[in-house]
């Protein structure tokens, strides 16, 4: 399998100059000098062999070619952002997976609101819910494992 050719660390530095509108203020948020912003895209121009940026004046704007790749590349950025953001969480002990069991009778809308405040806080977790009904027996709720 060959390498990229590119890095993600370009992308995202084109990604930040088009959000930011120059290189000043994307060198500003990346916390990098405005010539190692420079260097970045122009050895991600050279390596695609194509301009994804035309400058007019202090102002940045993408190509028709840099838009579509751009559009493309977004997703990719994003995807590698929620992965850290998921290491990170594994690292400060969060779970993957969480196993719910709840009586059929519970109040619905109470179950929607606390899982959907819980997947606000803890995105990265999995929750496999089971509803049981009041008619099982102790036997049959003893089978069900689950955290909660």
């Amino acid at each position: 399998m060959a390498l990229p050719r590119t890095t993600l660390e370009q992308w995202v530095v084109l990604q930040t100059v088009i959000e930011q509108g120059s290189f000043a203020q994307a060198a500003t948020v990346l916390n990098r000098s405005q010539s190692s912003v420079s260097y970045a895209l122009s050895g991600l121009q050279e390596r695609l062999g194509l301009p994804l940026l035309e400058i007019t004046g202090r102002k940045a704007a993408l190509t028709e070619q840099g838009r579509a790749l751009l559009a493309q590349a977004a997703p990719l950025i994003s995807s590698f952002l929620q992965l850290e953001h998921r290491a990170a969480g594994l690292r400060g002990g969060v779970r993957t997976e969480l196993s719910l069991v709840v009586d059929s009778v519970f109040p619905k809308n109470l179950l929607f609101r606390a899982l959907k405040r819980f997947q606000q806080q803890f995105p990265d977790t999995q929750v496999h819910l089971t509803e049981i009904l009041r008619g099982e027996s102790p036997g049959q709720l003893n089978e069900r494992s689950a955290d909660l």
